[in-house]
């Protein structure tokens, strides 16, 4: 196995975790090219990776490309959707893990080949070669769960992306992927120092994001249970909190004390918490069980509908400001949307499973086309953004309610 083939391995392993299909598509095409030929001016040196000799011939077959290339297409359509993101989290790193462990194990095979046929210098034997894959398969584990562990972070802050982070990471992720896995063929070297800056880069953001959920904890008077500081009572030994501190725009607990406890536990809710005890609410459901105290979210009719009586309450404001922002042509449309998105929508939007409206959120992406139209226009493009809030305000309303009803006619069956 020569340092080329370690460069390889190694370095690629940041791409597999970030973008599987992606990755691999990548490096299929980039070995066909050098089968035909037209990188030949790549042979040669210390770390050369010759892709056209090290990769299987099954991965540069034109329907292997033409598939790979459909699936990388996929791939980057579903990082872009929260939801969609979400429901591939807990297979997305065994799934990672073995896509690397596929392509690494036709590279070393590759390589047991030629060493067993003399061809070239290498420096380990086929069954070392065999047992290197699983080094990398490690590594690409590992970095999947860092870069899922930051997502969950941002997921956290901003649920819904309404400011769009998520979706920009996405974006850059691309770019960085498609970049590397050239820079891995064409420089190897340099892609492996890449690489490296990358890791650390997981690890610190991984460290600030556990360090940023640890200062938002307080311990227990009672049992000394960390909790969140806006919590009410302690899902461990049920103890009251006598002051617990109100929570911030971004779920963060702010140093005033709590004095309306029922408009504390309401807020709580809005931030996708438990009334109780504060915990993060994960599952984009109506009805389901916080993980701290097993207490039941919208046990009843009565309780989602003051939920969303004490929503509606936040309207005027938001469409005062929303007018005023609609009514600055072109500059005023980001900031409009991305504020009645998270001071309104977002507090009902995160229950409602994204599979139950799939086709309430296209029909309202259709809606704000037609509306943002006239934005431009003065005096009529003030409305612009007004109509759309209350158009999402209604419809996202009616999912809850709707929601909700089902949930409860099976509970009653």
């Amino acid at each position: 196995m020569n340092l080329g083939q370690f460069a390889l391995t190694l370095g690629s392993t940041p791409f597999f975790a970030t973008r599987l299909f992606g990755t691999t598509f990548l490096l299929a095409l980039l070995a066909w090219a050098q089968q035909e030929g037209r990188l030949a001016f790549l042979k040669g040196g210390l770390l050369d990776v010759d892709l056209a000799f090290q990769l299987p011939g099954w991965m540069t077959h034109p329907v292997t490309l033409w598939a790979l290339g459909i699936l990388a297409t996929l791939e980057c359509l579903k990082e872009k959707n929260s939801e969609i993101r979400g429901l591939f989290e807990t297979i997305d790193a065994p799934a990672k893990t073995f896509g690397s462990m596929v392509v690494n194990s036709g590279l070393t095979v590759q390589a047991g080949l030629a060493l067993a046929q003399g061809d070239g210098p290498y420096l380990a034997a086929f069954g070392l070669q065999t047992l290197w894959v699983a080094v990398p398969a490690f590594l690409v584990w590992t970095f999947t769960r860092l870069r899922a562990a930051i997502f969950n972070f941002l997921g956290e802050l901003d649920p819904d992306d309404d400011l769009g982070v998520q979706r920009i990471l996405s974006w850059a992720e691309e770019g960085w992927v498609v970049s590397g896995v050239l820079f891995l063929v064409v420089l190897p070297a340099v892609a492996l120092v890449l690489a490296g800056l990358t890791v650390v880069g997981l690890f610190v953001g991984d460290w600030y994001a556990r360090r940023r959920e640890e200062s938002l904890k307080t311990p227990c008077p009672g049992c000394q249970t960390p909790l969140h500081a806006s919590a009410l009572e302690c899902p461990s030994c049920r103890r009251q909190f006598a002051q617990p501190r109100k929570i911030g725009f971004w779920g963060q607990p702010k140093a005033a004390a709590v004095t309306d406890l029922r408009k504390h536990q309401l807020r709580l809710l809005a931030k996708k918490r438990c009334p109780a005890c504060a915990t993060r609410l994960h599952d984009q459901a109506i009805q389901q069980r916080c993980k701290g105290c097993r207490r039941t979210i919208f046990g009843s009719k009565e309780a989602a509908e003051a939920y969303l009586d004490d929503v509606g309450l936040r309207m005027p404001l938001t469409m005062l400001i929303a007018t005023g922002l609609s009514a600055i042509p072109f500059v005023g449309i980001v900031p409009g949307i991305v504020y009645y998105r998270m001071s309104l929508l977002s507090a009902i939007r995160g229950y409602v499973p994204g599979s139950r409206t799939i086709l309430l959120r296209w029909a309202l992406r259709l809606t704000t086309v037609v509306c943002l139209a006239f934005q431009w226009i003065p005096g009529l493009g003030a409305l612009s953004l007004p109509l759309i809030c209350i158009i999402h305000y209604k419809a996202y309303r009616g999912a809850f309610v709707r929601e909700c009803d089902r949930r409860l006619i099976e509970a009653r069956a």
